[in-house]
């Protein structure tokens, strides 16, 4: 799924740099040959479109990120999205180009200065946008990635089993903030191995 980071090239499935210029088109042909075996065209079109619609907001972001990946049902590569999601790391330099375009679609609740805004965009899907940092990137991506049931489950059992805790969108061991830059990161802290956004089911932890 799409990812960038500025500057910087990392293992995901497709990783995009300013400096180069992939097209979506390679994104969509993955999501149409791996993700929805036996589902029947239809469904394979609901995830394309959603994923197309996605990518759409994606490069509309991506200058004024320092960071951003689509996130949700869409990364979990799920038959039928219902909305777009998408975690960024604003650029404070890009700030104002940043939230007049996010301000160009219709405003649901929150602003693009804040954590959270969910937007209705001109495709009528509604887009949850995430504003996170580089002390919490991987907290907020698995958490919005989900599915809701396993987001619970780690964060209300498995993360206090290891003495962690999630408050204002940051993982806490006491008193102490816990920096984590990944997803792997988040894993590696209750000792697991990373599972892969498509196999996330609340059984599995």
């Amino acid at each position: 799924m799409i990812e960038f980071q500025a500057g910087v090239f990392q293992d995901v499935d497709y990783t995009f740099d300013h400096t180069t210029k992939h097209t979506p088109a390679r994104q969509r042909a993955s999501v149409s040959a791996s993700g929805v075996r036996g589902q029947g065209k239809e469904i394979n079109m609901e995830l394309n479109r959603a994923t197309e619609i996605a990518e759409k907001v994606f490069w509309e972001l991506k200058p004024c990120c320092k960071k951003i990946k689509i996130a949700g049902s869409i990364l979990r590569q799920k038959p039928s999205p219902n909305d777009v999601e998408i975690v960024c790391i604003p650029d404070t330099k890009q700030l104002f180009k940043f939230c007049e375009i996010v301000n160009r679609w219709r405003k649901i609740k929150g602003e693009p200065t804040g954590k959270y805004t969910q937007r209705l965009l001109p495709s009528g899907i509604k887009l949850d946008l995430f504003m996170a940092t580089f002390v919490n990137w991987g907290a907020i991506l698995l958490i919005r990635t989900g599915d809701w049931e396993f987001s619970k489950k780690f964060t209300g059992t498995i993360m206090p089993l290891h003495g962690l805790r999630m408050k204002d969108g940051l993982v806490w061991r006491g008193s102490e903030i816990v920096p984590v830059s990944d997803e792997a990161d988040m894993f590696r802290l209750v000792g697991l191995e990373v599972i892969n956004p498509e196999q996330r089911e609340a059984r599995i932890l």
